[in-house]
């Protein structure tokens, strides 16, 4: 039983939650997904994504990302591509245009960072 929350119990209700998304995406097909987790000692709060997959083999977030490249400089084939920054490497992920001055997200192991374009097609050799 949860009588606070912090980091540790919080990875615990992740780990549960994913549990159960797995049964029920086995159920319906639709990939749901626990976002970022704010908390304080007493509560907590996250954005749940859920997703139609794609059935050609491409992910709905490259799909995105081949679309809107061409308007940050970025080659569709850069999707997935990897470089490195301040001696950690990042994968290319995202575009996400509701973030004017950081609109790149990559990710480093399981994280997600925001990164200009400018800094990102630098780094790219650009």
């Amino acid at each position: 039983m949860i009588k606070e929350f912090n980091k540790k119990t919080i990875v615990e209700v992740r780990d549960i939650f994913e549990k159960y998304m797995k049964q029920l995406e086995k159920e319906t097909g639709i990939k749901i997904s626990l976002e970022r987790i704010s908390f304080n000692s007493n509560s907590f709060s996250s954005k749940i994504k859920a997703e139609i997959p794609s059935t050609d083999g491409i992910s709905n977030d490259q799909k995105r990302w081949e679309s809107v490249a061409f308007m940050y400089g970025f080659k569709k084939d850069d999707y997935g591509k990897s470089f490195t920054a301040n001696g950690r490497t990042f994968t290319l992920y995202k575009l996400d245009g509701s973030r004017r001055k950081y609109p790149v997200i990559c990710k480093c192991g399981t994280k997600q960072f925001k990164f200009t374009v400018s800094d990102v097609l630098q780094c790219l050799g650009r």
